[in-house]
């Protein structure tokens, strides 16, 4: 079997995916049948021994990612999800890192020895994001006392938003803590406080040397602080399509590694000793730079490509590549799901596999491939992560890279060398500095012009599955005819294929059947409800009291809309406005709806009404009686009245927008902020109706939701957008209590997040973004141990089976009498 230590990751790799998606009995038993066929299929092709040792990386797979998901003290994590109160927590930890300190506000990572919360003690050490109160400077390696709140981290709430348990989880960071410091105790220093500290001095000769904004992205690139990068210059970067370079990858270390080799030989010092001292230093470097996936991935590469040729043995880049994934996989299996794992991987893969598809494109001069081949092999490989993760492509990254990346050495070389002289000679590391300041100024120069360009960025959504194994699938058939031609004397024919492909591919994502959706987004205390329509109409109702890139840019990029056919605004209360205001730059928008006129004493209300006159949308009153159709979708507005009198900012309420949306046989009734007197009035004025969902009045408030209202519009089910524990007590229990009476399905945007209802019209399903899939920590921790046992019963079988296998071969080799060797029988 060649290779065997690829074949163990992918069974490795197979055990994570089980132990991850087999939440049911029956589901393990299948998977576990697949995986075992796949291995004895294994041995029987290959007849190599090794195969027998399969099964414990499958069990090895299956149990890491469940001990990764349960919590490190079962008992801590029931008590802080369960207790809805505010109960205070003392700790006492060492700081493991420090991630900012500003204005007497430390953001730090601790690790605690002991924790004292609900009169219980918990001495398991956990990690911890602490953001702490203190005058006093901390360092690295200081045990404190604290005293203040823990919380959970929240799991993604919303489409297209960040899951920010999984990221923490996946870092081995459970909970997040605010709180004061009562007393440190400075720790005795060591080797790593001492390179921290190091760090640290590096930073400030960079702040000193540099503008804040060159300063921050040389930080970025060189030690990994991403600290002073405003979110402006992320996103300046991102739809440039150069990103990757602020990120520590193969590229820095790549170049790192090679000035080191040059410097020692330069020195005249034996390869040995300079492999040897090349390591060391990437080593602290990586520890130094807070060991991201992409640095160690790179960082074992070279490692081991290193030390092969202080053994002499041949260096294979796909045996490096899985060791060093299955190292990282094994530490913390959840990488699997990370961004940075995917696209870092990614890229190696796309230079090894597509590098020399571009190399030989032989009408292209031999500097033109060169140039091409790794932009193109790494863009094209990374494509469907990056669309995946984050709803775009980059289609001036190709062009910008051929210019970015070569510089990228010039920055690394010279930033490093400024930070170094920095230490102890400040007029040589200002001359080196600013050769990296004016690279960097051309940066962000050349950017700003590219991103300007039409088409410079396509916002895709985030594609399905299918479509992305449909990607590789063309990629991969490419790959094998450029590689095997030759081999196996391909007719140019078979290229035909990757055309034909792609033409399916296409038509299969058009011709997918569509629904109608509606979703209450989780925008906490506020109303924000996005409608999508069969023939790919987009309507947004309100925009909540959160900044648009926090809720709905995410949501609308990761539904690939760049254009809405209407935005509604019930009313101008901040927590349905404030949203749209950021909107209104970045999607296109091509009518507005409200129900009240701008009168100008309202400032958000009157800036919204400004931009949207500049922007050149046009915006309508709507009023009861009016009626909007957009083909299989129809709007009727059923208040406010047309000769509402005249009302102040503070009774907005009273001219709340009320639509009832219908879906051929499927009806919404969404009500904003009205209250028992508006209510009164609509059912004083129409016949009852029956609605399959009510977005409940004034997120479920006492003075909504009357027991007349009920019976008029007789809901199945109630959508209450509402903040998690916000201080208006929203929902009321009375309302709820009088919902549940009625028979009425109750979901909120506080307990499971976005609400996504689809709709063919006459059905409907109801999903919500936090779906207790796994149980609560009890059932989590139950079935991990479950797997464990039923784990191990298997490896028993699975070893008497191969037990007696061996046992038997070598009786029979003892026992039999007939068998002679072949010179007793030629002499027979």
């Amino acid at each position: 079997m060649r290779r065997p230590l690829i074949w163990m990751f992918f069974i490795y790799l197979l055990g994570i995916l089980g132990g991850q998606y087999c939440l049911t009995a029956s589901s393990t038993v299948l998977f576990l049948f697949f995986s075992f066929s796949i291995i004895i299929y294994l041995y029987n092709k290959f007849q190599w021994n090794g195969i027998l040792l399969f099964p414990l990386f499958l069990m090895l797979g299956c149990i890491r990612i469940e001990q990764s998901l349960c919590p490190t003290d079962s008992v801590l994590e029931s008590l802080i999800r369960n207790d809805g109160s505010d109960h205070r927590i003392q700790i006492v930890g060492t700081i493991e890192r420090i991630d900012s300190f500003k204005e007497e506000q430390v953001t730090c990572i601790i690790k605690t020895k002991e924790m004292n919360y609900m009169d219980q003690r918990f001495i398991k050490p956990i990690k911890m994001k602490a953001y702490i109160k203190s005058s006093e400077k901390i360092e690295y390696g200081d045990l404190i006392y604290a005293e203040g709140e823990i919380l959970v981290f929240e799991p993604r709430r919303n489409p297209g938003g960040w899951n920010e348990a999984l990221y923490m989880k996946t870092r081995g960071i459970e909970y997040k803590f605010f709180g004061n410091i009562l007393g440190t105790q400075p720790y005795k220093r060591n080797v790593l406080s001492i390179l921290f500290n190091v760090k640290d001095q590096w930073i400030k000769i960079y702040d000193t040397l540099l503008p804040p904004k060159q300063s921050a992205i040389l930080k970025t690139m060189i030690l990994g602080d991403k600290n002073g990068l405003d979110q402006e210059q992320k996103l300046m970067y991102q739809q440039a399509g150069i990103s990757h370079i602020l990120a520590i990858s193969g590229l820095h270390i790549s170049i790192i590694a090679v000035l080191l080799w040059w410097i020692f030989n330069s020195l005249k010092i034996s390869n040995s000793i300079s492999t040897f001292s090349i390591l060391s230093i990437l080593w602290i470097y990586c520890i130094l730079t807070g060991l991201s996936v992409s640095t160690v991935r790179a960082v074992l590469m070279i490692t081991v490509v290193l030390l092969g040729k202080i053994f002499r043995r041949t260096h294979d880049i796909y045996t490096s590549i899985t060791l060093a994934a299955f190292i990282i996989l094994i530490q913390q299996p959840l990488f699997l799901w990370d961004a940075g794992f995917q696209l870092s991987f990614g890229a190696v893969l796309g230079l090894i596999f597509l590098g020399p598809v571009f190399n030989k494109i032989f009408w292209l001069p031999k500097f033109i491939r060169e140039a091409l081949s790794p932009t193109m092999a790494a863009g094209l490989a990374t494509l469907p992560i990056v669309s995946y993760h984050f709803y775009y492509v980059s289609v001036i990254g190709f062009i910008l890279n051929l210019l970015i990346v070569p510089l990228a050495a010039f920055v690394v070389w010279f930033g490093f060398l400024g930070g170094i002289l920095g230490f102890f000679w400040i007029s040589g590391a200002k001359f080196a500095v600013g050769i990296v300041y004016y690279i960097l100024c051309f940066y962000e120069w050349i950017s700003k012009l590219f991103i300007q360009l039409p088409f410079a960025n396509l916002i895709t959504g985030v594609p399905s599955i299918w479509e992305i194994a449909g990607y590789y699938i063309v990629l991969s058939i490419l790959v094998f005819y450029c590689s095997y031609k030759r081999i196996y004397n391909f007719d140019y024919r078979l290229l035909y294929c990757i055309p034909i492909l792609c033409i399916l591919l296409w038509i299969t994502v058009l011709a997918a059947p569509k629904s109608f959706e509606l979703t209450v987004l989780d925008v906490g205390q506020g109303d924000a409800i996005a409608i999508h329509t069969k023939n790919n109409k987009h309507f947004l109702i309100d925009g909540g009291e959160k900044d648009a890139q926090r809720v709905l840019i995410p949501y609308l990029h990761y539904k690939g809309v760049t254009s809405l056919d209407a935005i509604f605004l019930t009313h101008p209360d901040k927590d349905h406005l404030f949203g749209l205001l950021g909107l209104l730059e970045h999607i296109k928008v091509k009518k507005i709806f409200v129900s009240v006129e701008d009168d100008g004493r309202d400032e958000i209300y009157h800036q919204f009404i400004t931009k949207a006159k500049y922007l050149e949308i046009p915006c309508y009153l709507l009023k009861q009686g009016d009626t909007i159709a957009f083909e299989d979708t129809i709007i009727n507005c059923l208040y406010p009245k047309s000769n509402e009198t005249e009302i102040g900012e503070e009774d907005w309420n009273k001219r709340s927008m009320v639509l009832r949306v219908m879906n051929k046989d499927v009806s919404f009734l969404l009500t904003g902020d009205i209250e028992e007197e508006q209510e009164n009035n609509i059912v004083n004025f129409y016949k009852p109706i029956q609605i399959d969902f009510l977005k409940a009045p004034h997120h479920g408030s006492k003075t909504s939701s009357t027991e007349e209202f009920l019976n008029w519009c007789r809901p199945k089910n109630v959508l209450i957008s509402c903040g998690k524990n916000n201080r208006y007590g929203h929902p009321h229990e009375e309302v709820l209590d009088r919902y549940i009476s009625h028979g009425i399905s109750v979901s909120t945007t506080a307990e499971s997040g976005a609400i996504i209802i689809k709709s063919n019209g006459i059905d409907y399903k109801i999903n919500t973004m936090i779906e207790e899939n796994r149980g609560n920590v009890y059932d989590t921790v139950k079935r991990a141990t479950q797997k464990k046992y039923f784990s191990v019963c298997l490896l028993i079988l699975w070893g008497g089976a191969v037990f007696k296998k061996a046992l038997f071969r070598r009786n029979t080799e003892k026992i039999n009498p007939f068998r002679t060797s072949d010179d007793e029988s030629d002499s027979f």
